[in-house]
């Protein structure tokens, strides 16, 4: 796996999760946010796109 870009989250419980990135991952992301490639990348930026991923797979998984 090429690793793009790491980026660390602060999690609710004091925790930090180290994300590795690849580039279709940080691809995906920039689609998502209308981003420009030089524009950064953020925590929250990718918080809430694995939060929209899960929660539409999740939610297909069921039928919903």
């Amino acid at each position: 796996m090429q690793v793009a870009k790491t980026i660390e989250i602060d999690l609710r419980d004091g925790q930090v999760m180290t994300l590795d990135m690849t580039p279709e991952l940080l691809k995906n992301i920039r689609t998502t946010f209308m981003l420009e490639s030089d524009d950064d990348i953020t925590e929250r930026h990718v918080k809430y796109f694995l939060t929209s991923a899960l929660k539409n797979m999740l939610e297909a998984q069921n039928g919903s």
